[in-house]
């Protein structure tokens, strides 16, 4: 077992050669964003200290049980990317001996699921509340695993739900940056408008949609007949959340009926909610003590206290819902402006740039509401905005489809995962379960 090199925190860059920290390895995942960066000297200096694709990596400190699960100590996957990148302080990477008849992929599936996860839990140690595995007890733990070709079966079926989730995962960052690129042409540098003035074809539009541009700009720079108005004037309301009070959860903590809520900390910074991560509150607190910031279909939220500038637009797959208040509700007035329009303008980062220059520090960092209302962008006409919108509204709702089917193929994974463990299921029984899937 390796265990990683213990960076000093001046030796973080903005560039270089990547870290894998304890919060870039998720039980069967290693999601390689918000990145920390050493200098390439590192690479001749501590060589041993690189992670290898096929290393199962093991988060050595975190939670219990008392804990969401994503933070739990003992989260174990496969490393199967290629490039260098260095392991931080308190990730380990478990590499098989060469000798030993088991499938790498198969051990990570297994090492990842909640019996072991529970294991590792069990005999962590604990240190000033956070609970600590060293590489003895992490080796002491046995694994029970079925024949080779056995586990050869069970990785390749799960692999293969896995390889579409991986797939679905880069389309849609693909997604996101084609709606950005085109958003910014579009609306922010106004390309088609000065393809036009200048007598030319905007380029990659169809001819439909290139007629709905103005062929000259105004007073002020901006293309005839749009306006720059202020968010206020395109939203039905921006409120915040609130957290209930410990004496109203104590007094409805006996209903059954549960809402989702949600705080800042389950908001991604790639703009996703995590479902895994949100929490409950009851549900006549949901609908009264908490009313004005019940969260509605196509709600934007903005995180204005601590980490500010996360924005994710709201589904009905988390609804009913509420959240608290360091998370600004943006409810866009889809009579006269997309949805997506709005989120991907709070997006923007000369958006979020002027937003910025507005936040007060104290305690932590805070975001006005009324600064949010007066945030000016420029907007076509009502009754051009929604075609005009059309081609970027498609690309988000085909990101959003993936994010669900992403979503399935995760709980499939999942579901099959324990029950092949035990023998409960048998790979060619799963077999058509995940082909239909896939």
């Amino acid at each position: 077992m390796e265990p990683g090199f213990a960076f000093k925190s001046k030796e973080f860059t903005d560039f270089g050669i990547p870290v894998l920290k304890i919060k870039n390895v998720k039980a069967n995942s290693v999601p390689l964003h918000s990145l920390s960066y050493v200098d390439e000297s590192f690479l001749a200096s501590r060589p041993t200290k690189i992670a290898k694709k096929g290393d199962l990596l093991i988060t050595m400190s975190g939670n219990r049980h008392d804990g969401t699960k994503e933070t739990w100590v003992g989260k174990v996957a496969e490393f199967r990317h290629d490039g260098s990148y260095f392991l931080n302080q308190r990730v380990g990477a478990l590499r098989l001996k060469l000798d030993v008849a088991a499938d790498t992929r198969c051990c990570g599936y297994f090492l990842s699921s909640d019996l072991y996860q529970n294991r590792f839990i069990a005999v962590a140690t604990s240190s000033g509340g956070q609970a600590n595995l060293s590489p003895e007890q992490i080796l002491n733990e046995t694994i029970s695993l079925p024949t080779l070709r056995s586990q050869q079966s069970i990785s390749s079926l799960l692999g293969a739900l896995d390889d579409k989730i991986e797939n679905n995962r880069r389309m849609n960052e693909t997604l996101e940056e084609m709606a950005r690129a085109i958003f910014k042409s579009w609306f922010v540098d106004f390309d088609p408008v000065h393809a036009k003035a200048a007598g030319n074809a905007p380029a990659h539009m169809d001819a439909d949609t290139a007629a709905l541009f103005p062929s000259s700009f105004g007073d002020g720079g901006l293309p005839v007949g749009w306006l720059e108005l202020p968010l206020s004037d395109v939203t039905t309301r921006i409120t915040k959340g609130t957290t209930p009070t410990k004496g109203d959860m104590a007094l409805a903590s006996n209903e059954v009926a549960q809402v989702n809520f949600l705080k800042v900390n389950m908001v991604s910074s790639e703009g996703v909610i995590l479902k895994d991560k949100l929490e409950t509150i009851p549900n006549s607190i949901h609908l009264s003590k908490l009313k004005r910031s019940i969260l509605k279909k196509d709600d934007v939220l903005y995180s204005i206290a601590g980490t500010i500038g996360r924005v994710v637009s709201v589904s009905d797959e988390i609804l009913p819902a509420n959240t608290n208040q360091a998370l600004a509700i943006i409810s866009p007035n889809t009579n006269i402006v997309p949805a997506g329009f709005i989120r991907l303008t709070m997006s923007r980062p000369d958006i979020q740039s002027s937003l910025n220059s507005s936040v007060v520090q104290g305690v932590q960092a805070n975001l006005g509401l009324g600064v949010i209302s007066n945030q000016v962008a420029v907007f076509p006409p009502a009754d051009q905005i929604f075609s005009i919108f059309e081609k970027i509204r498609l690309l988000l709702e085909k990101k959003q489809m993936n994010q669900l089917e992403n979503e399935a193929l995760t709980e499939l994974r999942d579901t099959l995962l324990p029950k092949l463990m035990s023998g409960e299921i048998r790979v060619t029984d799963a077999k058509s379960e995940v082909e239909a899937a896939v």
